[in-house]
């Protein structure tokens, strides 16, 4: 992983676009903005912005799902 201008790429995706992200607040809320970038560094489309409050209640369905099912579930992009 690496860090540039307070964004973390934190990986790559199958098609080959790295998915960077960066955490900030605006009024009390934390949101993590995401950029979806190709191998120049090139921004592709525009960013999601997601309150970090649904991040984690979705992480938590889906880990209850897991257990509940006995299996991962593959996350598509």
């Amino acid at each position: 992983m690496c860090i540039e201008n307070d964004w973390l790429n934190t990986g790559q995706l199958e098609n080959g676009l790295q998915v960077w992200a960066k955490e900030y607040t605006e009024s009390n809320v934390p949101y993590l903005k995401l950029e979806y970038r190709d191998h120049n560094g090139n921004r592709v489309g525009g960013s999601e912005v997601i309150p970090v409050t649904q991040i984690r209640l979705h992480s938590a369905v889906l880990e209850s799902i897991e257990i509940e099912y006995g299996k991962r579930i593959v996350y598509a992009v």
